[in-house]
């Protein structure tokens, strides 16, 4: 049976009380209170949940305030660097659309049925491409509105520069057969497998573009791990409904395109040390012995 929400609202202070009486240690209450005053105790309470005894509002022995905190620094860092990459396997993802497509069926191309699968509901996306094109200001858009009839019909290669990342995915599913293959084939993976990576890949990008916790997160969108070979599935992956499965696609992606640069040191500056403990690792699906998985590795 359901019942009222009744918990009240608490002062900073009383949020210190309440951690501490559930076993909590504060070691600094003063910049406990800080740290409340800028990342809510409701934010914080998921990074603390994994400290709490089975079945109890209270804490296991040890947990501390400042290693919550380290957790969500750490949490904080991972959603920096898998931005990063995203971005730069997004701009790739965008460009490989647009020149596949275009290359086929010309610059309006995308506005005839006639060039997609018969289940793509053409007329729903393109009431929602036309509305990201009116709310635009992009000084293209506006160059084109000014010298150019029919706005908001536009070439392909500005209307994927301002579409959002989800109706990108949703355009590349509604593309006949031939061109996802075309589309897929320099990342060196089948189109059905590419269509999983980038649906979960605009997942987890709004997770992080939104601040939300990745860390300890099943992720509701996962990429389906290539079926040939053995080297996605090796031990190191320990759970790949969590995000060490992103990390191991975008490793491949970029690496398939030679576009990932220093990310890979990069992330190691930024996390490695975490994720050296078994606890923070089994967080994203991993084992403390992530760096021997055949993908991050090369193999």
């Amino acid at each position: 049976m359901l019942v009222p929400y009744e918990k009240p609202a608490l002062s900073f202070e009383a949020q210190i009380e309440l951690l501490r009486s559930r076993g909590m240690a504060v070691g600094d209450p003063e910049a406990a209170m800080r740290r409340l005053s800028v990342i809510s105790y409701y934010r914080l309470s998921a990074y603390a949940y994994p400290f709490r005894e089975v079945g109890s509002d209270g804490f296991a022995p040890g947990t501390s305030f400042e290693r919550v905190i380290d957790l969500y620094e750490f949490d904080r860092r991972l959603r920096f660097v898998l931005l990063d990459a995203i971005e730069r396997v997004e701009v790739a993802v965008r460009t490989a659309i647009t020149y596949e497509f275009a290359r086929r069926h010309g610059p309006f191309g995308h506005l005839d049925a006639a060039n997609l699968e018969a289940w793509f509901r053409l007329d729903e996306w393109r009431t929602r491409l036309e509305r990201e094109l009116v709310q635009s200001r992009e000084t293209f858009i506006e160059h084109f509105k000014a010298r150019y009839e029919g706005f908001p019909r536009v070439p392909l290669w500005m209307a994927t520069e301002v579409m959002s990342f989800g109706a990108l995915v949703q355009f590349f599913k509604g593309c006949r057969r031939e061109t996802r293959v075309a589309i897929a084939a320099p990342f060196g993976i089948h189109e059905s497998v590419f269509a999983s990576w980038i649906l979960s890949l605009s997942y987890v990008r709004n997770l992080c573009a939104h601040h939300a916790r990745v860390w300890n997160r099943d992720l509701a969108l996962t990429p389906k791990l290539p079926e040939r070979g053995t080297a996605w599935r090796s031990p190191e992956l320990a759970n790949p409904r969590r995000a060490f499965s992103v990390v191991l696609v975008l490793r491949a992606m970029m690496r398939a395109l030679c576009i990932e640069g220093d990310w890979p040191e990069r992330l190691i500056a930024q996390v490695g040390d975490g994720l050296s403990s078994p606890f923070i690792a089994q967080g994203i699906g991993a084992t403390s012995a992530w760096r021997e998985h055949a993908i991050w590795r090369g193999h």
